[in-house]
């Protein structure tokens, strides 16, 4: 499972490094006027809510990060992506039974 979920944040990343900090927040494309950036920040953010969620033993999805500047820079993007994808790589199997 992690490694699938790795190599899911990996093409992520390859994505990032192959499109535009304009492509990255351009919002006018219908019907969701939303960026690939907003989108690609909010997945990361489920991430680091379960991450900080397993140290708690409680997963709250509603207190999400919300870095603006993950969803506006394909480099900070970048960098949330390789800090996810090193907390994944810290999960210990006994992680998935809480």
């Amino acid at each position: 499972m992690v490694e699938s979920l790795e190599k899911n944040l990996q093409r992520g990343i390859k994505l990032l490094n192959n499109i535009t900090d304009e492509q990255y927040v351009n919002n006018t494309i219908p019907p969701y006027y939303s960026s690939i950036g907003c989108h690609m920040r909010h997945i990361l953010d489920v991430f680091s809510c379960i991450f900080k969620g397993l140290e708690n033993d409680f997963i709250d999805f509603s207190v999400r990060e919300r870095n603006e500047c993950a969803e506006k820079e394909t480099a900070t993007g970048i960098a949330y992506f390789k800090s996810i994808t090193h907390q994944l790589k810290q999960i210990k199997k006994e992680d998935f039974t809480k």
